[in-house]
């Protein structure tokens, strides 16, 4: 309850903080169904779907992370349905998108999977996604422009950063999956930001 109401006064101050300044952001969606590829299904993940939400403040330039350009979402989440562990969860470390590789990766780790914790469990959920950054416009130091993001496709079980994998478990594949990015003009990214903050609150009375 206590991580609840902070992340709850999180999503309202930042949520003030842009509805005093005039910016816009990206929100960038994922969206994929899963396999059992190895292991054991303790946490009822076949067939399941996770769907990861990030918001980008356009605004922000590139830095450099390991020698690469990235920029560091203003806030992400993983909702996870059709499993023995519905919810809403939130990333253990900040989440950057790296446009080389069109790829979400944790932070400041970088390019590494994204850690959750789910039903007692360890869970690395990892995506990169087909590369169409829109070339040398996608430098450190320039401004992320909506063509850096997608729209794109998520590359499956073929590279070894498209699963997700259970501390100790089970390794799963993408059976499916869909990415989706699209601008946001103010004020709308503080109204998103109540709503995640509210739908949040009501999933947890109900469960």
């Amino acid at each position: 309850m206590r991580k609840l109401f902070t992340f709850l006064l999180a999503c309202l101050l930042i949520a003030t903080a842009y509805a005093k300044e005039a910016r816009c952001d990206f929100i960038y969606t994922a969206e994929v169904t899963l396999t059992t590829s190895s292991g054991t299904d303790v946490l009822g993940f076949e067939g399941a779907t996770f769907e990861f939400s990030a918001i980008f403040d356009c605004s922000t330039e590139y830095v450099e992370s390991f020698a690469l350009p990235a920029i560091v979402a203003e806030f992400s989440q993983v909702t996870v349905t059709g499993s023995d562990f519905d919810g809403t969860y939130f990333p253990g470390t900040d989440v950057a998108f790296y446009p080389s590789f069109s790829g979400i990766y944790s932070d400041p780790a970088g390019l590494n999977d994204i850690p959750l914790s789910i039903g007692g469990e360890t869970v690395l959920f990892g995506f990169e996604t087909e590369t169409t950054a829109s070339g040398s416009g996608a430098m450190i130091g320039n401004l992320p422009i909506a063509s850096d993001f997608g729209p794109t496709t998520v590359l499956g079980p073929m590279v070894s950063t498209s699963r997700v994998i259970v501390d100790g478990g089970a390794v799963y594949d993408f059976t499916s999956s869909s990415v989706n990015v699209s601008r946001i003009p103010e004020p709308a990214t503080a109204t998103i930001l109540i709503s995640l903050a509210g739908t949040t609150l009501l999933r947890r009375r109900r469960g």
